[in-house]
């Protein structure tokens, strides 16, 4: 059974919402374009600059599909 973070599976350069624990209590969400995974932390580029998430904030991710152009 694989226990790779959900991320690991994710290509480069898909844009995503990650929510994040804060260890002071309660969450926030983090929107942008994953440019970097590792097992311990994962990057998003996001409008206000580059954002490193640690693993053990992680508390969900999800894909955001890409818009259809008209």
């Amino acid at each position: 059974m694989d226990t790779s973070p959900i991320w690991m599976a994710i290509p480069l350069g898909t844009r995503l919402t990650v929510r994040c624990h804060h260890p002071e209590g309660g969450y926030a969400d983090s929107v942008g374009f994953l440019t970097r995974a590792s097992l311990d932390q994962l990057e998003l580029d996001t409008r206000h600059g580059k954002r490193v998430i640690q693993a053990e904030q992680v508390a969900l991710v999800h894909v955001i599909p890409t818009r259809q152009s008209a």
